[in-house]
């Protein structure tokens, strides 16, 4: 099984090579790590969007920062403890405080100004709108000599 591990560990084919350019390479590296969220990624021909499962947490909980082209993810939730009444005592209290700090290196082609995020159900949406130059037809004919 550790064999089998390590060949998972190298194995690229999860990722496209053509994505690495756009996000960090431990972008999924942590995904299934408990501390971590796990995130998914899409595109369309307008953004792309980044899907964090974040359940338990509010909105008031996030700091959503962009430093250059480094898109910055944290949250703090202070869990804390309450007191009880004269014939009330806790005997097991399983809740605590959790946190996580996540950063992704964004392509030069998204219109920073124009990100946008939302909480709901569990999931923390943030939009990552393309630049109109991304959005142009690239494709060209290259003559051949």
């Amino acid at each position: 099984m550790d064999n089998k591990l390590k060949k998972t560990e190298k194995n690229t084919g999860l990722v496209p090579s053509f994505f690495n350019r756009y996000f960090n390479d431990d972008f999924f590296k942590n995904m299934f790590d408990g501390d971590m969220p796990a995130t998914n990624v899409t595109e369309n021909d307008n953004e792309f969007k980044l899907d964090l499962s974040v359940p338990g947490y509010s909105k008031e909980d996030f700091k959503v920062t962009i430093d250059k082209n480094i898109l910055t993810v944290s949250a703090q939730k202070e869990v804390k403890n309450e007191e009880k009444g004269d014939n009330e005592k806790i005997i097991r209290q399983e809740f605590r405080s959790s946190s996580f700090r996540r950063s992704f290196t964004l392509p030069e082609d998204i219109d920073t100004d124009s990100i946008k995020a939302e909480q709901h159900d569990g999931i923390l949406e943030i939009s990552l709108p393309k630049s109109e130059k991304a959005k142009e037809d690239n494709v060209r004919k290259i003559e051949i000599k």
